[in-house]
C-alpha cells in the first residue's frame, strides 16, 4: 500500500510540476482584413444556379469590429498549443439584378485550433484548422433571408464549414504577466449558408493583420 501511495504522490508531484512550470494565455486582438476575389455559387428553388466570382469588401473598423480571442498552452519554449475565435466579415460588392444583397456580417466566425512555432527573438508561425460559425445575411431575386428564427438558438447562426489558419508575428514582452502580439494572416474557408428556397457556397480567401495584448495566467 505504502508502495502504491508514493507512486500515486510521485505522479501528482510529475504533473503538478509540469502544468506549472508550462504558461497558459490569453490574448485579444483588432486588425485589419481585406479579401481576395473567390468563387460564389447560388442554388435557388426553381432558378438556374447562379456563378460569380466575388468581390468582398469587409469594413473591419465599423461596427460590428473585426476582432481575434484565443488562449494558449505553451508546451515549451518553442512550440505551444492555441484556440482562436475570428470575427470576420464579408459584404459582396459587386451585386447584380438578381443577387441585390449578400453578406456574412455577424459574422463569417472561424473557430480554429493552432499549432504555433515559436522561433528566436520571440517570432512565431502558426498553423492551425477549424470550424466556421456564419450568419449570413442576402436578398436573391428580391427575396430577402429572415435572419432570426432560424440557426443555432433562433440566432441566425449555422456551423457550416472549414477554415484554415497560416499566419506569422512576433511578441513583444512588457512584464512578467503582458505581452503584445503582432500578426499577419491568411484565412482561407468554406461554407455553406442559407438563402431563401436554397444554399449559397461561400469561399473566402481573406488576409488580416493584427496587433493586440496578451496575458500571462500561469508562470
Amino acid at each position: 500500500m505504502k508502495r502504491y501511495l508514493a507512486v500515486i504522490i510521485l505522479l501528482h508531484y510529475y504533473f503538478v510540476c509540469n502544468l506549472y512550470s508550462q504558461k497558459l494565455s490569453a490574448e485579444f486582438h483588432l486588425g485589419y482584413a481585406d479579401n481576395f476575389p473567390s468563387k460564389l455559387t447560388i442554388e435557388q428553388k426553381g432558378f438556374p444556379d447562379i456563378n460569380i466570382k466575388a468581390k468582398y469588401f469587409s469594413e473591419p473598423f465599423i461596427s460590428p469590429f473585426y476582432w481575434l480571442w484565443r488562449v494558449s498552452y505553451k508546451r515549451n519554449e518553442k512550440s505551444k498549443f492555441e484556440f482562436e475565435a475570428v470575427h470576420h466579415k464579408i459584404y459582396l460588392e459587386n451585386t447584380n439584378n438578381e443577387v441585390e444583397a449578400f453578406g456574412i456580417s455577424h459574422g463569417l466566425n472561424l473557430l480554429i485550433f493552432n499549432f504555433v512555432r515559436i522561433l528566436p527573438f520571440n517570432f512565431h508561425v502558426n498553423y492551425g484548422a477549424g470550424g466556421v460559425l456564419a450568419h449570413a445575411e442576402s436578398t436573391i431575386r428580391g427575396r430577402s433571408l429572415p435572419e432570426k428564427g432560424r440557426g443555432i438558438f433562433g440566432m441566425g447562426y449555422y456551423m457550416s464549414g472549414m477554415a484554415l489558419n497560416f499566419s506569422a508575428g512576433k511578441y513583444f514582452c512588457l512584464s512578467n504577466r503582458f505581452y503584445v502580439n503582432t500578426e499577419i494572416r491568411f484565412n482561407p474557408s468554406y461554407c455553406v449558408v442559407p438563402v431563401v428556397d436554397g444554399k449559397a457556397y461561400v469561399w473566402n480567401y481573406s488576409y488580416q493583420v493584427i496587433a493586440g495584448v496578451g496575458y500571462f495566467f500561469i508562470k
